[in-house]
């Protein structure tokens, strides 16, 4: 039927192909070519912190309910936690096919019921889903000429981030090797010692003049104690008068004190209550804009969208009554002769319909396909509007109700903006009432000398009375003594008033630090109008502008004459460090920076590297002596497999045509077939933009493997044809029969191979993503093979085989002969031929099983990167020692261009939304080597050079050259690991390390890690709750004096200087102060005794202090603890031959009650594909068996 209406209509075919052409074109100009095809992980990670806690607190309070929670979220397949110090993350893996923003939405709902019951101190919980898009697209170094790292530093970070970052595609920028500065604030014992000692000073003048007078007064009274008998009654009843007067005024005066303290604590809570609101309106604020945001774009979609269907449905509406006309008239047409008048008045009808369909664009040839066209566009209209429509559903609202949940958001928004104004005002109002407070208890304390001196001069007074009165010898003795007491009273409040004093006590880093953020404050207060209605915007307060500025900031005033206010620097030194002694970062020898670009999901990563070259290229002409250079770039590695693959596509078309003339020995029909091979490859690359199928690595292999198989289709019909004009059959009528003949037997052949292809659609996981794309480029090409072998090859050949050469006879063919001599002989040995097709079938399988298998195969490059582990406990120093090791014996290769090295692991520069735990670059150095062009396919056996040069370097070296292991690490790590589960850490540890001993003797195996990873010390504290509550402090209280001691420095507030840049003022204790190891015991501890008065006592006397060690990470699975044990492969082995040795050596291991192995790793995963593929072929050949019946009927 095809093959008769090609032969028929031709320019029909030929306006076909054009078309064909055209969208191929557009098509292949808007695709984007990448490495990989698009893949999405059902995986998910949170991570919470909970600083200053252990693993093993982290994992009791943190990690275990954040897993019993999150495994009763729908879709949950596995759930993988590590419980480290200070932070807990938890990586959750998903059923395929789960819908990712459903379980993002209900987890964030499960975290926010859990983390109401966390102690405080857990941070909030931040939730990410993983994207592949996470990984660096390039990682470049820049160095520039003539520059230290100080002001690369800052070129980079003050000129260049921002031109960076807006590099088109580019979804976020990080450097490493970047210099940055703080002001640091150390607080200085030396000056806090002479501060005491001049307020020492001061009071010891203010309580002289008072000494004085009781010395004298005394001196008197010894002087006429024989005059003093008389009046003695009267004398001791006055001094029992005043001793009444000063009891009641110091119990007013404590009572008084207490109260402003009692007051100054409630201001205090009552403002950290108003933060703890002021952050929740914040995170609502962040909530409503952002979900604002999210639905006003579906409401614009939406209402696009309704306008795109209604123009549909009235087109469709037109179109259709005019489509059945045109059906019918044909259907009559059919059963007419064309001579027949009838006939010819239907041709008129037609030309009428034509006249019709013309303000649509179409005509009666294309009507079909249009109308088509028209209603799957109307499906698609409509699906999206379905699914705008289920969007609004989830969020309670309908189509019609979208404004007034606009403006309801809206309203909120406006009433957070003021509700968060007004705690402000609040918060700076308590800060009012909290220094009114501070005054007070200043007043009390000077009121308190007061009265004491003036109850001193009572007493005096009363002595010399005495004198007048002539007592008794006894009472004047007596008034001595209480003369005495006065003079012991007034040395004991000039005690207190110096301890009161004593900077040691109020000069911390937690007072510096909060008299800091609270100074360096500038904020809106508010507006205010004035007559003409013109709004004028108040700002309270001014930022600290200088180290000069910060110097002089008063911290308080004492109220002592002659030292008045204490300034910052006459407690602290005060001085501007940087960051370098902490990093090291050297290209080509030079100080330089590492920068690691990240793409936007949405945008190609070969269009991203391309912008971003250009961006550099740019920026080297616009800076003299400015150097980029990429030391890792997946726009590399997809421009070597884009190119790769589409050489060999079109080696084998030209060979396909040149094997064709050969055994055809004419050019006619050979250009016949040489043309169905580009419209072809043409027409499935349509296809395959309009499924969606990117240009990568796995469709091109399907479209170079679809070349070998799509010129079958024509060559058996072009065959056939050719055949019959030999015959004597004319053009048109051995095209139409030449076509019509075969087209059965190429139909069924074609069905046949996309069978085998078809069962990807039962493969799960990561084996479908990769797959899928190369199954569909195989099927549309093969698709697009017959279409042409049926349409284009009939009509051509009408036109092309009008003259064709005289075929000669094939009887005296040397190749028929010995081929049918062959086939006579296999006929008479079925048996043998059978068993000899059996015996190579096995010895294949066997052959390639004994290669192992591979999850992604390796390709060279100019890129190699070594990375280097150190020892656990290894310095900066060392680390920057082997860092020049590196360098210099990188730098040795002439093979390279350019040598860059870093301290710190790549993980440092790889983002992952922001998150990650806490890391310390000492220990880690990673080093790239970009190679020469010419020594690209050398990177192998460069790499095993480097390997033998790092021998030296105490540590675990790794060389990675010749692969796009960074980029398909994701997909598989090529070690062997073993997941050993267990509840006893102690017994997984030993368990473990036993293990990893029995491993190393395994062949095939390189390098074995336990898992255990690095312990540290541990000073644990116990504290005796009995002996605690005696002093009147709980367990909470002795941690919460215990941290503040051992703390040794805080980040305060951030500092602009006078070039604009925003430094970090660090407050630091004096190292005199500092908690060693040996000295936790010797913390004090202060409390207040029954009778209110502060007291100390030290830690070892009501806490015991035991050390250990215990594990850096507490790694758990399915909320078992677990341990990997992983086996690096050696270079003359596969991974699954290794991990078959693995298995046998592990098959007799007597492992401890209560643990357990598993297997896992990339030998895992690749097993598992080779499983799905192994059932897609099973799959593929029932299929092609069935296919086969059908065709044969038998």
């Amino acid at each position: 039927m095809l093959s008769k209406f090609s032969v028929k209509k031709p320019m029909t075919v030929f306006v076909c192909v054009v078309i064909t052409i055209v969208l191929g074109i557009v098509s292949f100009t808007k695709m984007t070519p990448d490495l990989m095809p698009n893949m999405d992980f059902p995986y998910a990670m949170i991570m919470t912190t909970y600083v200053g806690q252990t693993p093993e607190t982290v994992e009791t309070t943190v990690t275990k309910p954040l897993e019993q929670s999150m495994a009763t979220i729908d879709g949950v397949k596995e759930i993988t936690s590590s419980s480290a110090e200070n932070y807990s993350m938890l990586m959750i893996e998903f059923e395929d096919g789960t819908d990712m923003d459903t379980a993002t939405v209900d987890m964030r709902s499960s975290l926010d019921t859990i983390s109401d019951a966390w102690p405080d101190g857990v941070g909030t919980p931040y939730l990410l889903k993983i994207n592949p898009n996470m990984l660096p697209v390039t990682m470049t170094a820049v160095d520039c000429s003539d520059k230290d790292q100080s002001e690369i530093s800052d070129f980079v970070s003050e000129e260049l981030m921002n031109k960076l970052e807006g590099i088109d595609g580019v979804a976020s920028v990080s450097a490493k090797g970047i210099l940055e500065q703080t002001e640091n604030v150390v607080i200085s014992q030396e000056k806090i010692d002479k501060l005491n000692k001049r307020i020492d000073e001061a009071l010891d003048l203010q309580f002289e003049d008072a000494e004085n007078k009781l010395n004298d007064a005394k001196k008197e009274l010894k002087d006429n104690i024989d005059a003093a008998k008389e009046g003695a009654g009267t004398i001791d009843a006055s001094i029992q008068g005043i001793n009444a007067q000063q009891e009641e005024l110091a119990n007013q005066l404590a009572d008084a004190q207490k109260q402003a303290n009692n007051g100054k604590t409630e201001i205090i809570s009552a403002k950290m209550e108003l933060l703890v609101q002021k952050s929740s309106l914040a995170e609502t604020k962040e909530l409503l804009e952002t979900t604002y945001k999210t639905l006003l774009s579906l409401k614009d979609n939406y209402v696009q969208l309704t306008e795109q269907s209604n123009a549909l449905n009235d087109k469709l509406n037109a179109i259709i009554p005019i489509n059945d006309s045109y059906t019918k008239i044909k259907e009559e047409m059919d059963k007419l002769s064309p001579d027949s008048d009838e006939y010819n008045d239907f041709i008129k009808k037609i030309e009428e319909i034509n006249e019709k369909l013309k303000p649509y664009g179409f005509t009666v040839g294309n009507l079909a396909e249009n109308l088509k066209a028209l209603q799957e566009a109307k499906k698609v209209v409509d699906e999206g509007l379905s699914e705008i429509e289920k969007s609004f559903k989830s969020m309670n609202i309908s189509s019609s109700t979208v404004d007034e949940a606009l403006n309801s958001m809206s309203e909120k928004i406006v009433l957070i903006n003021k509700g968060i104004e007004q705690i402000d005002s609040a918060i700076n109002g308590l800060d009012n009432k909290s220094l009114s407070v501070d005054d007070a208890l200043a007043m009390i304390s000077k009121q308190q000398s007061s009265a004491d001196f003036q109850l001193s001069s009572a007493l005096s007074t009363l002595t010399s009375k005495q004198t007048e009165v002539n007592s008794a010898l006894t009472q004047l003795n007596s008034a001595n003594d209480e003369i005495q007491k006065q003079m012991d009273s007034l040395s004991d409040t000039k005690e207190k008033a110096k301890d009161s004093a004593d900077m040691n006590n109020t000069v911390t880093i937690d007072t510096v630090s909060g008299i800091l953020t609270a100074q360096n404050f500038s904020m809106p207060a508010g507006y205010v109008s004035d007559e003409e209605n013109n709004k004028y915007m108040i700002r309270v307060g001014d930022e600290i502008n200088s180290e000069k500025e910060m110097k002089s900031l008063v911290l308080f005033d004492t109220g002592i004459d002659g030292i008045g206010v204490v300034k910052l620097e006459d407690v602290a030194d005060v001085f501007t460090a940087d960051n370098s002694s902490e990093i090291y970062a050297k290209i080509n020898g030079q100080n330089g920076v590492v920068l690691s670009f990240s793409k936007q999901s949405d945008v190609a990563t070969s269009t991203v590297c391309d912008n971003i070259n250009d961006t550099f290229e740019q920026l080297e002409k616009e800076y003299d002596g400015l150097h980029f250079t990429n030391l890792y770039s997946q726009g590399d590695y997809i421009g070597i497999v884009i190119n790769s693959v589409l050489q060999n596509l079109l080696m084998g078309a030209v060979l396909a045509i040149i094997i064709l003339f050969l055994f055809l020995r004419d050019i006619k029909p050979t250009v016949i077939v040489a043309c169905s091979i580009p419209i072809s490859v043409i027409f499935a690359i349509v296809l395959m933009y309009f499924s969606g199928v990117t240009l990568n690595m796995i469709s091109l292999s399907g479209l170079a493997i679809g070349v070998g198989m799509l010129v079958d289709n024509s060559v058996v019909v072009i065959e056939n044809i050719y055949r019959l004009r030999g015959l004597g059959y004319s053009a048109v009528k051995a095209a139409v029969n030449g076509a019509g003949q075969v087209a059965g037997a190429i139909t069924s052949s074609t069905l046949t191979t996309i069978c085998v292809f078809l069962p990807i659609v039962f493969v799960e996981g990561i084996t479908r993503q990769l797959f899928s794309d190369i199954a569909l480029t195989i099927g549309y090409s093969l698709l697009a093979s017959l279409i042409v072998a049926l349409t284009l090859v009939p009509a051509m050949s009408r036109k092309i085989l009008r003259k064709t050469k005289e075929q000669k006879s094939n009887k005296d063919s040397k190749v028929l002969n010995a081929y049918e001599k062959s086939l006579r002989f296999v006929l008479r040995h079925k048996v043998v031929t059978l068993i000899v097709v059996v015996s190579v079938l096995f010895a294949s399988v066997a052959g390639a099983l004994a290669r192992g298998f591979s999850f992604m195969p390796s390709m060279s490059s100019t890129e190699i990167s070594v990375t280097v582990q150190l020892e656990d406990n290894a310095t900066f120093e060392e680390t920057v020692e082997a860092a020049e090791k590196i360098n210099n014996t990188m730098r040795e290769y002439k093979e390279f261009d350019t040598v860059g090295v870093l301290v710190g692991s790549t993980s440092d520069l790889i983002a992952m939304g922001g998150i990650s735990g806490a890391s310390d670059s000492a220990g880690s150095v990673t080093a790239y080597g970009v190679l020469n062009e010419s020594y690209a396919k050398q990177s192998e056996s460069i790499s095993e050079k480097l390997e033998d040069s790092f021998e030296d370097i105490d540590g675990e070296v790794t060389v990675s050259g010749g692969s796009a292991s960074s980029m398909t690490s994701v997909l598989g790590s090529g070690t062997v690991d073993i997941l050993l589960y267990g509840d006893d850490l102690d017994i997984l540890k030993n368990t473990a390390d036993d293990i990893a001993k029995t491993l190393e003797e395994v062949s095939g195996i390189s390098d074995v890690d336990s898992g255990v990873g690095a312990t540290s010390p541990e000073i644990k504290v116990s504290v005796n709750k009995q002996k605690a509550v005696e002093k009147g402090l709980t367990v909470a209280q002795v941690y919460q004096q215990v941290a503040a001691a051992i703390s040794d420095e805080t980040t305060s507030t951030t500092l602009t200087n006078d070039d604009g840049e925003s430094m970090d003022v660090v407050i630091v204790k004096d190292a005199k102060k500092k908690v060693s190891s040996d000295s936790v015991g010797d913390i004090k501890l202060t409390y207040k005794n029954k009778d209110g008065e502060d007291k100390s006592v030290l830690l070892s006397e009501i806490a015991s202090i035991t050390k250990s060690e215990t594990m850096d990470v507490i790694s758990r699975q399915n909320q078992k603890r677990y341990l990997t044990i992983t086996a690096s492969v050696a270079d003359d082995s596969t991974v699954t031959a290794a991990s078959n040795n693995v298995k046998a050596a592990l098959d007799d291991y007597d492992l401890p009650n209560g643990c357990s192995i598993e297997y896992s790793g990339s030998d895992a995963t690749t097993m598992e594909a080779v499983k799905q593929l192994m059932m897609m072929i099973l799959l593929g050949v029932i299929l092609i068996y069935l296919i086969m019946v059908a065709q044969f009927q038998s």
